[in-house]
């Protein structure tokens, strides 16, 4: 931490270190005697590109805007790297920028394994695979158990995140899917939906339509009425809402991910010529 010459504000990041010998927190707190010097608009102009990286480092929520990120910050690096190119003995701010440089790679790195260290974003769920339920009691009866659940949920906030894409929220249920996944706001809400959908079965088994036999009784049983109650975990390359169990560690990528969906295999290959 360090305090600026000019306002006196202390901060964490890195400073604008001027030909004055003192340090800033800014460009405005700047003093003008400083700034018409060789390399200086360079200099300047490097340290707000720093400035917004450090930002945009806090802001990474996918593999996609960490790489945007990394290809951001090599180009700076490089374009730098060629406009300093020489002898830079006697200029002041020609030497920061050298030295600011290795500022770049530490962001670098720090982008690079931001998703070691930070983590994943998870929410409670309730997941109803209704096509082992239609397998398990028929068409028919699982039509009814669907009917009357998704009246039952109407009072709830959820957002079903059975597909992976994030343009549109389906905030409803659909008994043509393979499954549902409901994800809540709190595993108080989740569990008492998941409440609720068992009462479902309760309410109608004693009906005459139901005619369930030993063995699809016992297969419910053994599926747990096809429904769980679990926290679900998003993955930051493919925008999936899959179980922590189905996650793997990838070394190359520095992250996890669930390797469920189509998009998780674009990013395989992905750095493995720079080791």
């Amino acid at each position: 931490m360090y305090t600026c010459n000019h306002c006196k504000k202390k901060l964490k990041n890195v400073p604008y270190m001027c030909s004055n010998n003192k340090k800033y927190c800014s460009f405005e707190c700047v003093p003008d005697s400083t700034i018409d010097k060789p390399y200086s608009n360079q200099y300047f102009n490097l340290m707000d590109g720093i400035r917004d990286i450090e930002l945009d480092i806090e802001n990474i929520k996918t593999l996609e805007d960490r790489i945007d990120l990394e290809n951001e910050i090599e180009e700076l690096s490089t374009s730098y790297t060629i406009e300093i190119y020489g002898d830079s003995e006697g200029l002041f701010y020609k030497r920061q920028i050298w030295l600011l440089l290795e500022t770049l790679d530490e962001l670098y790195n720090k982008a690079h394994n931001i998703f070691m260290e930070t983590k994943y974003a998870s929410m409670p769920s309730v997941i109803i695979n209704w096509e082992d339920l239609k397998r398990i009691i028929g068409e028919k009866n699982a039509s009814r158990i669907f009917e009357i659940f998704k009246d039952k949920l109407d009072k709830f906030i959820f957002d079903n995140v059975y597909f992976t894409w994030s343009d549109y929220k389906y905030t409803t249920i659909d008994f043509d899917y393979y499954e549902d996944k409901l994800k809540f706001a709190t595993m108080r809400d989740a569990k008492y939906v998941g409440k609720l959908y068992r009462e479902n079965f309760n309410d109608i088994f004693n009906e005459p339509f139901l005619f369930l036999t030993e063995e699809q009784l016992e297969e419910l049983d053994c599926y747990t009425y096809c429904i769980d109650i679990i926290k679900l975990y998003h993955c930051v390359v493919c925008g999936g809402w899959e179980p922590w169990e189905r996650f793997t560690y990838y070394d190359n990528l520095k992250l996890y991910k669930c390797d469920e969906h189509c998009g998780c295999n674009e990013y395989d290959h992905l750095y493995q010529d720079e080791t």
